[in-house]
């Protein structure tokens, strides 16, 4: 793996708080020139990749504490599956939507497992997006620097369910990748 990779990944691990990724598991990047293209949120090998400039984008499959958590204010309450608040959603989007920072979250508890959204919105019109699931024995985290798209994608969200908030954040994966935001 480049060494300039592994050693912004190290940086950026400790920039940020508690947490760790494998820099190691996975595939190894070649150092060949991409083709450019964004990624689209599809499920990868846990290789960082970079596009048309540079990109954050890194997914894990070992269990660990959330790798990036930045310790940011949380402006509205968690949006959880179970008793679903419009009032939470609608905070939530919102402040995404105008670049307000914090710390924004959506969770979906299971009996032997959860699903955990996270968007954590930095001044610079970023956000760094979590998507982190738990079943059994399976686990996978994907963390995504990605630009905060304008108001009209978040008017197309449905905030008035929680299947409606999932499909609107999960669509920030498919956003402009960006290099990940200090914390």
């Amino acid at each position: 793996m480049n060494r300039a990779i592994v050693l912004s990944l190290t940086l950026s691990i400790s920039a940020c708080g508690t947490g760790s990724v494998d820099s190691q598991g996975g595939e190894e990047t070649t150092g060949e020139e991409t083709t450019g293209e964004e990624t689209t949120g599809e499920e990868t090998t846990g290789e960082e990749t970079t596009g048309e400039g540079d990109c954050f984008d890194v997914q894990d499959d070992t269990l660990g504490p959330e790798p990036y958590v930045c310790g940011l204010d949380t402006p509205c309450d968690v949006v959880v599956q179970e008793g679903f608040d419009p009032v939470a959603a609608e905070c939530t989007l919102d402040g995404i939507a105008a670049g307000t920072i914090g710390d924004y979250s959506l969770v979906k508890p299971a009996m032997l497992g959860s699903e955990t959204w996270r968007v954590q919105v930095f001044g610079d019109g970023n956000a760094l997006v979590t998507f982190r699931s738990e079943h059994d024995d399976s686990f996978m985290t994907h963390v995504s620097a990605r630009a905060i798209p304008p108001q009209a994608f978040f008017d197309a969200c449905d905030a008035s369910s929680f299947t409606g908030m999932t499909q609107c954040i999960n669509l920030l994966f498919e956003e402009a990748c960006v290099l990940e935001p200090t914390c």
